[in-house]
């Protein structure tokens, strides 16, 4: 009877695993030729140091983590312009990252401030929301990435590449403006499309710390995760952008852009550029930005924002 007992609760468990976990699926990729190319650059002058950006008309709206500002850049690179500066008030920041817009509005993780910003089209202070009760075990863990679903719903990451029990992905509900964790022990970059979430983790913790190891694209729908995308390990996904066409995902680990057709499970290789083994400055591509079918691609060990086209 003990043992017609304990094969039960087995069983049961298997049953309510099953049911709790996303299903799994595989890509295939192509190894067609990638099929964009740098058309023009900008190098940046060595006092700026962007973290992210957005495309919007005719700009390119970054924030800058070492100066605390917006950097505000035409498409056609010839003219660049620095607002705000350190602090804390309505138009100062401390470590701005991640950047969003929505419904005319500009979101901002202002991570050394403990909230994200709210500003306008003309780049004046609107509103804020208060994220100091999110508090770190590891002084080097910060606010990272957000993105901003059609319900108006924020959903945010921490970056928390020493510390597991600091990397989440949370969600602030638009209605009640309560935070919510989605999920635990991640570190990653989010983006919105369609009322859906994807995530991707940008490391692999092994035990505590973080380790480039496996990655994926989360699919979260209704704030459950509803599929998983098994990326190539090693893969380090740093930017990630959905749109009609699919999901693009900056590669530091590979030196590329990807998209991803999810309902085909299809990976086509955009632009690849590998390291240079006889080159003494390794290239580092650590943000992107698409607008229709131009992507800006930022590269931080040489400061150069490119503009990559199709052949």
């Amino acid at each position: 009877m003990k043992k017609i007992k304990i094969l039960f609760i087995i069983i049961f468990l298997m049953i309510f695993s099953a049911c709790g976990t996303p299903h799994m699926e595989e890509l295939t990729y192509n190894n067609e030729k990638p099929n964009y190319i740098k058309t023009d650059e900008l190098i940046l002058e060595e006092r700026y140091a962007p973290s992210d950006f957005v495309c919007i008309g005719d700009k390119i709206i970054a924030t800058d983590s070492k100066n605390d500002c917006l950097l505000i850049i035409d498409k056609d690179f010839k003219k660049i312009e620095a607002i705000g500066e350190t602090g804390n008030g309505d138009n100062e920041y401390i470590n701005p990252r991640g950047i969003q817009y929505f419904d005319g509005m500009f979101y901002v993780m202002d991570s050394g401030n403990s909230r994200i910003k709210i500003i306008d089209s003309n780049f004046e202070y609107e509103d804020e929301i208060n994220l100091k009760e999110i508090v770190f075990n590891d002084p080097s863990s910060f606010l990272d990435d957000l993105a901003i679903d059609d319900n108006g719903n924020i959903f945010f990451t921490v970056n928390a590449k020493f510390c597991r029990k600091d990397g989440k992905l949370y969600c602030i509900e638009n209605i009640s403006n309560e935070i919510k964790v989605l999920m635990n022990n991640c570190t990653g970059i989010v983006s919105a499309y369609n009322n859906k979430i994807y995530f991707t983790n940008t490391v692999e913790y092994i035990k505590n710390r973080s380790a480039s190891g496996r990655h994926y694209i989360y699919e979260i729908e209704n704030r459950e995760i509803m599929s998983l995308y098994h990326l190539p390990d090693d893969y380090t996904p740093v930017s990630i952008y959905v749109n009609d066409s699919g999901v693009y995902c900056l590669s530091m680990g590979y030196s590329e852009i990807s998209k991803t057709n999810i309902e085909e499970r299809q990976v086509n290789t955009l632009f690849s550029e590998p390291p240079d083994f006889n080159d003494s400055k390794d290239k580092e591509y650590a943000a992107m930005s698409i607008d229709d079918e131009i992507i800006y691609l930022l590269e931080n060990v040489s400061n150069v924002i490119y503009k990559l086209e199709p052949r």
